[in-house]
């Protein structure tokens, strides 16, 4: 429970609460406590993705006057978890949609349009920008193609990004025969 809104009422009497959370989920009921003229109203909640949302809570008296506090709640992205994947391509050819990790968020609400990744070949070459694929909710993969001009084993890096901030790294490796 976190305190989300305080007051003061030199007049004695009995409050009523409603918290909009600001993230487009029902209002909810919370508690009124305090006395002497200094109140406070706490609630909590659970955000299913991290971002700034406008908290307002409505204090309702017993003769039915309101009044309305903002504030904002801050909320951290969830976080990712991502695994690397092997492969094996040919030198000199360019596949395409070769898994490169995969990776699951524990927020519910992701779909594959919310994540970038940026992939890091192994080769020196230029990093590649790429998304994700996958159901909503996960998991999901991070797919791309590449050409290798020499064989050899390289590690490839894949930095995943969801779009509320949070981000995972992991590496895989490319066996180029």
């Amino acid at each position: 429970n976190a305190t989300v809104a305080s007051f003061t009422d030199t007049q004695p009497g009995s409050y009523t609460a409603s918290i909009d959370w600001g993230d487009g989920t029902a209002p909810t009921a919370s508690p009124v406590t305090g006395s002497g003229g200094t109140y406070s109203v706490a609630g909590s909640h659970t955000y299913a993705e991290g971002g700034t949302f406008p908290v307002n809570v409505t204090i309702t008296n017993a003769s039915g006057q309101k009044s309305v506090a903002t504030t904002t709640a801050v909320v951290s992205d969830p976080s990712l978890t991502a695994m690397g994947a092997n492969f094996t391509v040919a030198a000199l050819a360019t596949p395409n949609d070769v898994t490169l990790a995969t990776f699951t968020d524990t927020g519910p609400a992701g779909t594959a349009a919310d994540y970038s990744a940026v992939i890091a070949w192994g080769d020196g070459s230029p990093t590649d920008f790429v998304g994700a694929t996958g159901q909503s909710g996960g998991p999901y993969a991070v797919t791309g193609g590449h050409t290798y001009y020499a064989s050899g084993t390289f590690t490839v890096t894949a930095t995943i990004t969801d779009q509320g901030g949070g981000s995972a790294s992991t590496t895989g490796t490319a066996t180029v025969l």
